[in-house]
């Protein structure tokens, strides 16, 4: 809306921890080229635009029209099918700038493993997989508007009783020294974002204590 010829992102981050960071693609072009820089490269593209200097920007890129899937699987409970099935929601997107960004995938797929080894009558609700191929965006997006599942199957909701994210599974902490990014030789932190339920809360500190975690946060946005 403000006729924005092009955009100039400088973050607080040295060139290591910049170099080769893309943001998602969009689903409909702009015509606004965007670059990002590292503090040391941006300082002096600060000083000049406060000077009121006047620089070329162009963007250099190809478009390559790729289908993907927003896949649902089911790992039924003892009432599947029937009218008092409950479904539990596991959610994660399956597209990302890095392995690590993106492994939520291979983390449900473990869920379901896991429960499968259970006896389906001894599963009280039906567990339900959606691997979101739009960076949890259904809904979100008028361009997709006609290819969102969740929106062609509104009554899912209707049994959906809880809903679990997961992604940015297995990171390791690193360290800016200087101007090298270096691995500190810890994992990064664990966020554990929760509803403002208590027993969904209890549940999270719990799994915390089992799991013996090491620098976990707990956060409830809704508190």
């Amino acid at each position: 809306e403000g006729k924005a010829a092009g955009i100039v992102f400088v973050f607080d981050a040295g060139y290591e921890m910049m170099s080769g960071l893309y943001t998602f693609g969009v689903p409909q072009l702009y015509h606004a080229p965007t670059l990002f820089l590292d503090r040391e490269a941006g300082a002096q593209i600060i000083a000049d635009a406060k000077l009121g200097k006047q620089a070329t920007l162009r963007l250099q890129a190809e478009i390559t029209p790729t289908e993907t899937w927003q896949l649902i699987s089911y790992l039924p409970g003892k009432n599947y099918g029937t009218a008092q099935d409950e479904k539990i929601m596991f959610t994660t997107h399956s597209d990302g700038p890095s392995i690590s960004q993106d492994n939520g995938p291979f983390g449900l797929l473990a869920i379901a493993k896991y429960f499968s080894k259970i006896p389906q009558r001894e599963r009280p609700r039906t567990l339900m997989f959606f691997m979101d191929n739009r960076h949890y965006m259904p809904g979100a997006e008028r361009a997709f508007a006609a290819q969102d599942w969740l929106a062609k199957n509104p009554n899912y909701k209707d049994k959906v009783v809880a809903v679990l994210g997961m992604e940015h599974m297995g990171q390791i902490e690193y360290r800016e020294d200087g101007h090298k990014l270096l691995p500190s030789g810890r994992t990064d932190l664990h966020n554990l974002y929760v509803t403002s339920n208590d027993k969904l809360v209890a549940l999270a500190h719990q799994a915390v204590r089992d799991n013996q975690l090491k620098g976990a946060v707990i956060r409830v946005p809704a508190r």
